[in-house]
């Protein structure tokens, strides 16, 4: 039956967004596993680096998910009823929220670089920063005449902290601006799912992962070997996703909304904007949801081009005023004012 058929079509839909997904993910992970794979394979000082900033990539995101997510609730009904200016809007204040969580990301972690670090890798000021010789002697006091050198693994656990600090210092800058581009992409994954774009992000994905992160990340650690060059092809991969999501979503994406079917009303009745001139078309139930509907004036010549607005259709039931061949016929309002002249003129008679 057709509602099968319907039901049949929701379904395949919905394994095939949900494939979509699936793809983002797989991709998402591999760069991460990749990472790991990579900063495992330039020792552990530059592991225990990595892990630090792993940690840390997703400061933002605590925050930011929940401008997401906003994104997400109050743009899918947007979208739904058309009144795509409010979604304008709500992207607008979102991309400005996201942004500015990010720049307050971005100065603590540059301002408290070492206050933060030192919570990870709590160095040892016994050991000198080059070469990690003593400079005050461990003992351990076994009794009141006798002391005995304390030989431990001290040494080598200063050096690898130094080393790994040192590390971090070398990818702090990259890591700490990264924040500000983060949390736009972020933010703009919860607008990417309020307009239901699942094929572009399993492609933007797609395009990221095999066609700019993996040669940076070969590239990067095969002739640089440092764990800078690999957190640059996460960094990469991360501005990839920014910029398609920014561009899809405020330059590709309303080239495909149709103008003439603007709505100013959302799920929650009429948007706070109104029409130029305050002229509107109110339904049963007045301006309540459901109950009305609001016109932006601007769009009304582009309709009308396209065949009228929908409630000019009743335009047809009119009856026809004078000959079209005698040139264009006048508006009602205009019969109506001559109909009432030509009466006065009878009466008068």
């Amino acid at each position: 039956s057709p509602t099968d058929r319907g039901t049949t079509a929701e379904v395949c839909e919905f394994y095939r967004d949900a494939s979509d997904m699936i793809v983002r993910s797989l991709c998402l992970q591999s760069s991460v596993w990749a990472l790991a794979v990579c900063a495992g394979n330039l020792g552990s000082a530059a592991l225990a680096a990595h892990q630090v900033l792993l940690l840390l990539w997703m400061l933002t995101s605590y925050i930011v998910d929940g401008l997401a997510d906003l994104g997400t609730m109050f743009g899918s009904p947007m979208i739904g009823a058309k009144a795509y200016g409010q979604f304008r809007i709500l992207v607008r204040r979102l991309t400005v929220m996201g942004l500015s969580v990010g720049i307050v990301a971005a100065l603590v972690l540059v301002v408290a670089r070492d206050q933060i670090i030192d919570i990870f890798l709590d160095v040892d000021e016994t050991y000198d920063d080059d070469d990690g010789d003593h400079i005050d002697d461990h003992y351990d006091h076994l009794d009141d005449d006798y002391w005995v050198y304390q030989d431990d693994d001290s040494d080598d656990d200063g050096r690898e902290k130094r080393k790994a600090v040192k590390i971090l210092h070398s990818c702090w800058l990259l890591f700490s601006l990264m924040q500000m581009t983060n949390s736009l992409v972020f933010t703009y994954d919860g607008l990417l799912l309020a307009t239901q774009q699942f094929r572009f992000i399993r492609n933007m994905f797609l395009v990221g992962t095999i066609g700019l992160f993996t040669p940076a990340l070969v590239t990067g650690y095969s002739l640089s070997h440092t764990l800078f060059a690999v957190w640059c092809a996460k960094a990469g991969l991360n501005t990839w996703r920014c910029l398609a999501s920014v561009g899809h979503i405020n330059l590709v994406l309303p080239r495909s909304w149709d103008p003439t079917k603007v709505s100013r009303w959302t799920a929650y009745g009429p948007g706070p904007g109104h029409v130029a001139d305050g002229s509107s078309e109110q339904g049963e139930g007045g301006g309540g949801p459901g109950g009305g509907r609001q016109h932006d004036v601007s769009l009304a010549p582009a309709a009308e081009a396209q065949g009228g607005l929908p409630h000019d259709d009743r335009a047809s039931s009119r009856p026809s005023y004078g000959d079209s061949s005698h040139g264009p016929s006048p508006r009602p309002s205009q019969v109506s004012t001559q109909g009432r002249r030509t009466l006065a003129h009878r009466q008068s008679v």
